[in-house]
């Protein structure tokens, strides 16, 4: 295995007749195998072993579907429990970034008050670990196509890992490849450990689907991107006296970011517009 290349498409093995089947990380090598494994003369049952090669930095949307659809044919179905002949997957790791099971993706806007200073010093990495404690934001985590996909091969004895460079992979998730996969052919996939408090670091809390929010979010849940303080100022608007000056900026400043929302006064008998009034007040509990 010491002499191929990332992209190879398989090799003779020395101690039998079977081959190895390599999967690039490039876009290239994947599509390669892709293509190779959709033909009707490809054959699963004369490989022994599986040789992937997985970079963070380089698996998008289009390279992990193309993973999970070639790492399928390996998975056993109604019809044959062991579509292979497999002994042997090495996954080799390359880049910089750490290979995660999941993907993190960020469902709120992030320090969206004081944005040009906030998103400035978060880009540049100088935000003071205060400031960082104090951020709100909530972020969305789910399983890569590439993580389901391996953890329904069945009935493979050995799993191996090496890093090409400074890439490396979850240890959660590589045990959890080891263990699933050399199960026989009708286990379930092993869950992934539940939330907890006894959690030791945040590498084991952050190891499951779901939501996270952080410290500042849940602080400040109701009202997490704070505008203007609205209860500073007292001056009425002649004519909309239901309104203070400071609540008609922050008006504007909601529709800047697109929200519809309308501020009443507590028992207001008029709404800053009148067609308004019915469905806004009615919805807010104002009376009219």
């Amino acid at each position: 295995m010491a002499g191929l290349s990332s992209d190879t498409t398989s090799s003779e093995s020395p101690s039998s007749n079977l081959s190895v089947l390599v999967i690039g990380h490039s876009e290239a090598g994947v599509q390669k195998i892709f293509e190779m494994v959709g033909r009707p003369s490809f054959d699963i049952t004369k490989y022994s072993e599986l040789e992937i090669h997985i970079n963070a930095g380089n698996l998008d949307p289009w390279t992990d579907d193309r993973l999970a659809i070639i790492l399928d044919c390996f998975r056993p179905n109604h019809v044959i429990h062991r579509p292979h002949h497999l002994e042997h997957i090495a996954i080799v790791s390359h880049g910089n970034i750490l290979f995660t099971r999941h993907n993190y993706t960020l469902t709120s806007p992030a320090v969206s008050y004081d944005i040009n200073n906030h998103l400035h010093k978060l880009m540049a990495n100088s935000l003071t670990e205060s400031e960082k404690r104090a951020q709100s934001y909530k972020i969305f985590s789910t399983d890569k196509a590439f993580a389901r996909a391996i953890l329904n091969i069945r009935d493979v004895p050995l799993v191996t890992f090496r890093c090409a460079g400074n890439g490396t992979i979850e240890q959660y998730f590589l045990k959890e490849i080891e263990h699933t996969v050399a199960l026989p052919s009708g286990k379930p996939v092993l869950p992934s450990p539940p939330p907890s408090k006894r959690h030791k670091s945040k590498a084991e809390s952050l190891y499951r689907k779901g939501t996270f929010e952080s410290q500042g979010y849940k602080t400040n849940f109701k009202n997490p991107y704070p505008l203007r303080n609205i209860d500073k100022k007292k001056s009425l608007i002649p004519g909309k006296d239901a309104l203070l000056v400071d609540q008609l900026s922050m008006i504007h400043e909601l529709e800047l970011y697109g929200h519809k929302s309308w501020i009443c006064r507590k028992d207001a008998r008029s709404c800053l517009s009148e067609e308004e009034s019915c469905c806004t007040c009615s919805a807010n509990g104002f009376r009219q």
